[in-house]
C-alpha cells in the first residue's frame, strides 16, 4: 500500500502522450455529440401545434362574423364592423385587419387553400412536410348581416 501512495504522490503531471490519448478521446465524443444532437439547427418544420393554433385564430375570428368570402390563395371573413384577410404570402400565411397590418401567422407552408360553404368555410393548408390539415369554420346564423338577435 505504501509502495502504490508513494508511487502517486511523486507524480508531477502528465506525459505529452497521455494528454494527446485524452484530447484524442475528449474530440471524438464531442464530434458524436455534434453530430447526434444538431445544437445549431433552425426548425424549418411547421410543428403540429402552430397549425392547430392557426386554426383556432380562424376559428376565433369567423365566431362573430356573418359572410366568409374566397378568393385566390386569400380568405375574407367580413364581421358587422371589421373584416380579416388570411393570405398566402411566399411560405407564410399572413393575417390582415380591416387590410393594414402584416400578422404572420404560419410560416413554412407549401400551400393553403378554401372552399366556401353555405355555413362557412373549408380551409386547407399543407405544411413543409406535404402533410394536409383540414378545417372547417363555421358562421354563425344569428350574426348573418350583422344583425344580432
Amino acid at each position: 500500500m505504501k509502495s502504490v501512495y508513494s508511487f502517486c504522490r511523486n507524480k508531477k503531471g502528465m506525459t505529452l502522450i497521455e494528454i494527446l490519448v485524452s484530447l484524442t478521446v475528449l474530440m471524438i465524443c464531442a464530434s458524436v455529440i455534434i453530430f447526434y444532437v444538431p445544437l445549431f439547427k433552425t426548425d424549418t418544420l411547421t410543428s403540429r401545434q402552430e397549425i392547430q393554433l392557426f386554426f383556432q385564430q380562424l376559428k376565433d375570428d369567423v365566431d362573430h362574423a356573418y359572410t366568409v368570402e374566397r378568393s385566390k390563395n386569400e380568405i375574407v371573413i367580413k364581421e358587422k364592423d371589421n373584416y380579416f384577410q388570411y393570405v398566402k404570402s411566399g411560405k407564410n400565411i399572413v393575417r390582415r385587419k380591416n387590410g393594414s397590418g402584416h400578422e404572420i401567422v404560419l410560416q413554412n407552408i407549401n400551400g393553403f387553400s378554401a372552399q366556401v360553404t353555405p355555413y362557412g368555410a373549408n380551409v386547407h393548408v399543407t405544411d413543409s412536410n406535404d402533410v394536409k390539415w383540414s378545417g372547417v369554420l363555421g358562421i354563425r346564423p344569428a350574426f348573418k348581416g350583422g344583425n344580432v338577435e
